[in-house]
């Protein structure tokens, strides 16, 4: 029978199934057909590596899975039993690539003039036509001959693609620091806000505090203490109930036997005399500022692209700490709050336009042996694994196809890419 294949948004679902099963010889059925109608239907799956008949070969037991079959959209989604007989679903890439292109229609509503409204959407070359590439070893699909915009902030696509990369060049960072016999402590810095707090302003006051922080006779004093050889710091917000949080994570390359107690108490007093100084409030003596040992390093690290917020659930969840913004733009993009979730996420993108996700101190990624290379730079890379192209799409059909369909038909080219003809017709292209 044909696996129907979610658009984006609403729609869609029983004609891209119909065109699979035209293949097939078969005919379409509808959600509800394919699964027994409720979310209640229930194909029980043995954990992996855990065929019929066999034995478990460790003593850690896997979850059990199931799949269930959304009779609205006609999607086979996957769960796992977790800890405590809690039932999470499993995010596949095809999921999360669908979550990214909803993501993005949701942006196009919020943002329609914004550079990252065109990326992925409009055409570098109308002359010539849209290609969908298959990666013949992977077997993923996408798009060729379409705009990137390089937004480590506002982009779904973008922004994925650029935090796994840069989490590659922090993991490398810290091998080669290792082999060279440097030491790394994780800095944070934080400063208490309200509510009423405009973002803008707010991170504008943080990034002054942060340059005299690092830049003046006390800090610099403090550097050759630890014997500080360079720095890379990541800057992130989150919003919650007291408004908007911007705060620093700051990986710290040393080299001296110091006390990093010492070395915190005295690293806290000064960034509490540079927020003040700049206009900002006072940071507390206990969560202004951290200074952690390496352990706590190599854990951010290996964590920071990993956990990028594209690749949680797209279920509502409670947040500790409050939202990312992409986590607004979730929101929005489900219908909760959508008029204040709008604000709050323009308000976002202007705030960090120019902002750079990443700054490396002056002579590390020489140092580290890591290459100097641009978001918009990352963004456009592709792997250089064998591809072969799958399909062609004219000026026309493609802007037939991104109305609702860019993330379907590449999941068509890779599970079943004989029904791509008879999903273009069923779409009266």
């Amino acid at each position: 029978t044909g696996r129907s294949i979610a658009s984006e948004g609403a729609g869609g679902d029983v004609a891209l199934a119909g065109a699979c099963d035209r293949v097939r010889g078969g005919s379409a059925r509808s959600p509800a057909a394919a699964g027994g109608g409720v979310l209640g239907t229930i194909t029980r799956k043995p954990a992996s590596g855990m065929g019929a008949g066999s034995h478990a070969t460790n003593s850690v037991a896997e979850p059990e899975r199931f799949e269930r079959i959304d009779p609205e959209t006609g999607e086979i989604r996957a769960f796992e039993v977790a800890e405590k007989g809690n039932v999470v679903e499993v995010r596949s890439f095809a999921n999360t690539r669908q979550a990214r292109y909803s993501l993005h229609r949701a942006f196009k509503q919020i943002e329609p003039k914004h550079r990252t409204a065109q990326c992925m959407w409009c055409m570098v070359d109308p002359k010539k036509t849209v290609q969908v590439m298959l990666d013949v070893e992977q077997q993923r699909a996408r798009y060729n001959n379409l705009r990137v915009c390089g937004s480590v902030w506002a982009c779904p696509f973008c922004s994925a693609k650029i935090s796994e990369r840069r989490a590659g060049e922090l993991s490398d960072a810290m091998v080669v620091a290792k082999e060279l016999g440097l030491k790394v402590a994780l800095l944070t810095c934080t400063v208490p806000h309200v509510l009423q707090d405009a973002l803008k302003p707010l991170l504008k006051k943080l990034l002054k505090a942060w340059r005299g922080f690092m830049d003046n006779r006390a800090g610099k004093l403090i550097k050759a203490d630890l014997g500080v050889e360079g720095t890379i710091r990541n800057i992130e917000a989150t919003n919650g109930e007291n408004g908007w949080h911007p705060h620093f994570h700051c990986l710290v390359f040393y080299k001296n036997d110091a006390d990093l107690v010492a070395i915190e108490a005295r690293w806290s007093a000064l960034w509490q005399h540079e927020c003040v100084k700049v206009g900002l409030r006072r940071p507390s003596d206990a969560h202004g500022l951290t200074l952690q040992n390496g352990d706590y390093a190599a854990k951010y690290v290996s964590k920071w692209g990993l956990e990028h917020e594209m690749t949680k659930s797209m279920h509502k969840v409670a947040r500790k700490g409050g939202r990312t913004p992409f986590d607004i733009l979730r929101d929005y993009e489900q219908g909760l709050d959508k008029e204040e979730n709008a604000m709050l996420f323009r308000e976002f993108v202007a705030a960090f336009h120019n902002v750079r996700q990443l700054v490396w101190s002056k002579g590390l990624k020489e140092m580290l042996a890591v290459e100097d290379v641009t978001d918009e730079q990352l963004a456009l890379q592709e792997d250089e694994r064998p591809t072969r192209m799958v399909c062609e799409l004219n000026k026309e059909q493609w802007r037939v196809v991104r109305q609702h369909y860019r993330a379907a038909l590449l999941s068509l080219a890779e599970k079943n890419p004989a029904a791509i003809p008879a999903f273009l017709e069923d779409l009266q292209i």
